[in-house]
């Protein structure tokens, strides 16, 4: 409904850990009118993992946000789903938006590793 005001440029898709509500919502998205969709950017969620961001998650999860038991269980479950993820964008032309603090060379490189960037 929203889109058929055309007063809305932008999609934004939460982040979460459930890549088939994912894939469904992007393949939703993909089979309306396309002109509902001229000139309207599809933005994706990302949050790099790491112990402290999951230990918060797993402590006090964000209303509205899901996050499966695996990808609280650590940093390299949680780094396969963002993984995942960034696939699923790639595939159906989202554009990524890292809404994580990322302070430190390490964590800078662990960002552009799972969004699909060579080391520089």
């Amino acid at each position: 409904a929203k889109l058929q005001t055309r007063l809305g440029r932008h999609v934004w898709l939460q982040f979460g850990s459930d890549m088939a509500a994912l894939d469904r919502g992007l393949r939703f998205l993909r089979g309306l009118e396309p002109d509902l969709l001229r000139g309207v950017r599809v933005l994706g969620s990302v949050f790099i993992p790491t112990r402290q961001f999951l230990a918060r998650m797993a402590f006090r999860p964000w209303n509205g946000v899901f996050l499966s038991p695996e990808f609280l269980s650590g940093v390299p479950e949680a780094d396969q789903t963002v993984h995942q993820m960034v696939a699923l964008y790639n595939q159906f032309n989202v554009e990524p938006l890292v809404e994580s603090a990322l302070t430190t060379a390490q964590e800078f490189e662990h960002a552009r590793r799972l969004l699909g960037f060579r080391s520089s």
